[in-house]
């Protein structure tokens, strides 16, 4: 397993990692008709666009296998909330391709989110996910607190969200050491 920086080039390995993870983990939570249309080139040309405009708060990486397969991906980087004052760093989104879940691939992503959040200044982390995702355990397992709740609009629905945060990404740092 190998965690380098995005490039515009893995645009299209990006978004098949997130329609099918969307496709997958909330197939109970989602209308299938929306989550059916879900298209890689719609999400591969915002992808695209996001890497037209340089952000230095913000990092993109991935993970690839041996054989080069891109399997994870992850973007964070500064808090988005302006109002946020507890949690100066975010992971804005973080997948993992179903197949390759328990790998210790997301585990990897958050090592490398801590390093370049701590890297920006930023000293804690804040995460969001669906309140109904599968995969909130991961958050919880690595010491994430519920510490925020709130309401998306995704595709013309509200669902409910909650936040894990990290005060000290110091610490998680030397929780999850390689």
């Amino acid at each position: 397993m190998r965690v380098r920086e995005a490039t515009m080039e893995d645009s299209a390995a990006m978004a098949r990692i997130l329609v099918d993870t969307w496709q997958q983990a909330y197939v109970e939570i989602m209308p299938a008709d929306f989550l059916a249309g879900l298209s890689y080139e719609v999400r591969e040309k915002r992808i695209r666009e996001g890497f037209m405009v340089p952000d230095p708060n913000r990092f993109l990486v991935i993970v690839e296998e041996e054989n080069s397969a891109v399997v994870g991906c992850m973007v964070g980087g500064a808090c988005r909330d302006e109002s946020e004052t507890e949690y100066s760093g975010e992971v804005y989104a973080l997948y993992v391709l179903p197949a390759y879940q328990h790998r210790g691939i997301g585990a990897a992503l958050i090592r490398t989110a801590i390093k370049r959040l701590l890297a920006m200044g930023c000293n804690s982390m804040l995460i969001w996910t669906l309140a109904q995702n599968p995969s909130r355990g991961f958050y919880e397992a690595l010491g994430g607190s519920l510490v925020r709740k709130r309401k998306i609009e995704i595709g013309g629905v509200m669902y409910p969200e909650v936040g894990y945060g990290w005060t000290d990404l110091k610490r998680l740092e030397k929780t999850i050491t390689d």
